[in-house]
């Protein structure tokens, strides 16, 4: 593990309520809830915002892609059988 640094963080009650339930129910200290959890946060390519948005525009282009794709796939079909109709007389 490389060197650990200790730093002092100000955390509002509640989150710090949520981190101490955290670790006790994992058998953890505050430090390693804390740790895990930014951790996790950074190796998340999500969480970085330009990452996140390239996705949404990548998502967005394979649902045009499919949408598109499927608009071609009704122009080849071919076309409902032709059903003619009776001509009404028309009443002068």
């Amino acid at each position: 593990m490389p060197r650990v640094e200790k730093v002092a963080i100000s955390l509002p009650k509640p989150l710090l309520d949520r981190v101490d339930r955290e670790a006790a129910k994992r058998a953890l200290s505050r430090s390693a809830v804390i740790r895990e959890a930014l951790e996790e946060v950074f190796e998340d390519p999500m969480a970085d915002p330009i990452v996140a948005k390239v996705a949404r525009i990548y998502a967005q282009i394979d649902e045009d892609s499919r949408r598109m794709s499927e608009a071609f796939l009704r122009i080849g079909e071919p076309p409902p059988p032709f059903e003619p109709t009776r001509k009404r007389r028309g009443r002068r």
